[in-house]
């Protein structure tokens, strides 16, 4: 696997079935019997699931389609989009919206200074600024 996940959006760009570990990232990027196949983390099952995916011409075709067709909804574009949506229903809230406190490593942080929280408000200006 790799930390950054590129692989297998370019797989799937291309048309090319996915086989990966069912985990955190993959399992998100990789729907299971569409586009590919996700195993658990064991090398018979890995291997299984190459020698499934190789073995069947029609699976391979089937899912080669699937995986053109899927890809644009882990696209880096497609992601952004997701994101700056959320970001627009928390400024359309604005101060109407209850404050919560959000807790890191047993710390509140619900100030716009001095803690993590504080990443969000400058962004939320930045977006203020621009839009």
């Amino acid at each position: 696997t790799e930390t950054q996940g590129l692989v297998i959006g370019e797989a799937k760009a291309v048309g090319l079935p996915v086989v990966a570990i069912r985990a955190f990232g993959p399992a998100e990027m990789v729907a299971h019997g569409e586009d590919g196949l996700l195993t658990d983390p064991s090398i018979t099952a890995f291997a299984e699931a190459i020698i499934t995916l190789l073995s069947d011409r029609d699976l391979y075709e089937a899912m080669s389609a699937k995986a053109l067709e899927n890809v644009n909804s882990i696209s880096s574009a497609y992601c952004a989009e997701q994101m700056l949506a959320v970001y627009r229903e928390l400024l359309d809230r604005g101060a109407s919206a209850p404050r919560r406190r959000f807790s890191f490593n047993g710390r509140f942080l619900n100030n716009k200074n001095g803690s993590a929280s504080s990443m969000f408000y400058r962004y939320a200006d930045r977006y203020r600024l621009l839009h």
